[in-house]
């Protein structure tokens, strides 16, 4: 294999971040855990602007390759479901 050379650091900074990526087919299987677990325990119905912050915060983890912070905000994600679907049938 051959070395190339690459003059600006941020370039190789770049290459480097896509060549050292974390393992797409774990945080697919991640996030398909996670929005499963959503489908299940939301509400039918209910809004979804609850869920907004982390799955915006989720996309922000995944294109910063921020696997720890990544896996965190999908937790987050799954406990605000949950607190959104208890909040729900205590109303009812």
């Amino acid at each position: 294999m051959r070395a190339v050379r690459v003059a600006w650091p941020e370039l190789r900074y770049s290459l480097e971040r896509l060549v050292s990526a974390w393992d797409t087919k774990a945080a697919a299987e991640k996030a398909q855990m996670a929005y499963r677990y959503v489908a299940d325990t939301y509400p039918i119905g209910a809004d979804y602007t609850p869920l907004e912050p982390h799955v915006d915060a989720a996309w922000r983890a995944e294109t910063a390759g921020d696997w720890p912070g990544y896996l965190d905000v999908l937790r987050c994600l799954m406990r605000a479901a949950r607190a959104q679907a208890m909040e729900r049938r205590g109303a009812a």
